[in-house]
């Protein structure tokens, strides 16, 4: 069977593959014409892309994306059987359980090892509970969607930053959401 060995699934098996010096095409959740630049700078500069007023200005254009704009996270909270729903994904109540909490992220993780078969010591810092906890919102939103090689989403400004309130780096410097050439963004 195509994409299968002895041991299992082969990793990246269905990647297309390309010619040296042949383009990839890529996919964004923007286009790359000159008047969206205008509209990218201000995205970075002013809250006005925000709805749910729980984003901070991020440090791209494309990460200042808010939940509400986000088809998935708004199905996600009119699952909810309240009379008031939340506004913002952040305030789910299923949000901090399955994003912030400390034993479901390292369980997480270590099913993660398990699956692929990897067993190491793990030292838990806060950088890698954002790490899981941006995997596990993933998880959660999207149900289980394949991310990796080729499989990239960004995540709304007010969950990185419910994240990174929860999970601090000493420095508060954080590395943000990296496209790399080659990679396809997916839209939600």
């Amino acid at each position: 069977m195509f994409g299968m060995n002895m041991h299992g699934p082969v990793p990246f098996s269905f990647e297309p593959e390309y010619a040296p010096g042949e383009r990839r095409p890529k996919r964004r959740r923007d286009s790359n014409g000159s008047s969206d630049v205008e509209e990218h700078e201000q995205n970075t500069q002013s809250m006005t892309w925000c709805t749910c007023e729980k984003c901070v200005l991020m440090n791209t254009p494309q990460e200042c994306y808010c939940c509400v704009s986000s088809h998935r996270a708004r199905a996600k909270i009119a699952q909810l059987e309240l009379a008031v729903q939340p506004v913002c994904i952040t305030d789910h109540t299923d949000f901090e359980m399955a994003c912030l909490t400390p034993l479901v992220l390292e369980l997480i993780l270590r099913s993660m090892h398990y699956v692929t078969r990897r067993s190491r010591s793990i030292q838990w810092t806060n950088r890698l509970y954002r790490v899981v906890a941006y995997r596990a919102y993933v998880l959660w939103i999207f149900e289980n969607r394949r991310l990796g090689r080729g499989n990239r989403v960004v995540i709304p400004a007010c969950v990185v930053s419910r994240i990174r309130q929860k999970f601090p780096e000493d420095d508060n410097e954080y590395v943000g959401f990296l496209p790399f050439d080659g990679f396809w963004v997916y839209p939600e």
